[in-house]
């Protein structure tokens, strides 16, 4: 019904997030997430949000629909936003994000 392909977005989108709560299980503020090693965890963090957002993106239509409580649109905008208005991403946004969402 739906194609195999499909796994293969959600595997990647799966192992993007694991590879967040790595970079970022330990930390407790925007602030801390955004100067950790020097940056390197935040820029891989918006390079991992980025690959969740165009791998969500890629997912057919039909299985979206299977899980309407997926906001699939904001998690594409984020995407959106990391990459084309890459200068202008908040780190308190981020961090709510990667702590909550």
């Amino acid at each position: 019904m739906f194609e195999k392909r499909n796994l293969t977005y959600f595997f990647t989108i799966l192992e993007s997030i694991e590879t967040i709560w790595i970079y970022t299980n330990d930390i407790e503020s925007a602030d801390e997430f955004y100067k950790a090693n020097d940056q390197l965890n935040f820029n891989t963090t918006q390079a991992l949000l980025l690959v969740i957002g165009e791998e969500s993106r890629k997912i057919v239509i039909n299985l979206k629909n299977e899980f309407p409580d997926i906001p699939w649109h904001l998690i594409a905008g984020l995407r959106n936003r990391i990459a084309h208005d890459y200068r202008s991403i908040d780190p308190n946004i981020s961090f709510d994000v990667v702590k909550n969402y």
